[in-house]
């Protein structure tokens, strides 16, 4: 079987702060289901870990149990309760292997900041967001967000929740509450 791309509507985050993982991987990560129930492989940065869900969500259960595998082989021991927060960028280099840009939305202005990931995204390189605590966004400070898509005219940010809420304050609601809304960019 060959390899799939992990995307957000494969992915429900339970009551363990992986947003920053969960986000991250959606549309980054490859799978391969194997033929043992709930047992899938997971490739990051080329490296192929092996492990297998379980609960209303089984796959994941399995991708966070293969980042905990992963990171034990590549950066020391971490047990499983501790997948607790962490950073997206990190993550990201940790799937893909390849060092990725990160900035504070405040350092430069509103207009480069879609721009740039407006670029991004045309490119093919994954993007998300997570709301600094003191910012009003109207979306949960310190909650990691998957970017979709960039409405330039507009203003728009197309954004999954890991969580699959439709988002927070000031959000327009695609439909389903499956997680995926547009959220107007605050200056």
């Amino acid at each position: 079987m060959p390899k799939s791309t992990l995307q957000p509507e494969d992915i429900q985050q339970g009551d363990r702060g992986t947003c920053y993982l969960l986000a991250a991987a959606a549309g980054t990560v490859k799978y391969k289901p194997l033929k043992r129930r709930n047992t899938y492989k997971f490739f990051f940065d080329e490296m192929a870990v092996k492990a297998r869900g379980k609960g209303d969500n089984p796959l994941t259960y399995a991708l966070e149990k293969a980042y905990v595998k992963y990171e034990k082989k590549t950066d020391g021991d971490r047990p499983y309760d501790t997948l607790h927060g962490g950073y997206e960028y990190e993550a990201l280099e940790d799937i893909t292997g390849v060092g990725v840009d990160w900035w504070v939305g405040d350092r430069v202005s509103l207009d480069d900041d879609l721009h740039r990931i407006d670029t991004a995204i045309d490119q093919g390189r994954p993007v998300t967001l997570s709301p600094w605590v003191g910012v009003d966004t109207g979306l949960n400070y310190g909650h990691a967000y998957k970017v979709l898509d960039v409405d330039l005219v507009s203003g728009l940010i197309h954004l999954w929740n890991p969580i699959r809420s439709d988002g927070w304050l000031h959000s327009i609601p695609d439909g389903a509450d499956d997680g995926f809304f547009w959220h107007p960019t605050i200056e």
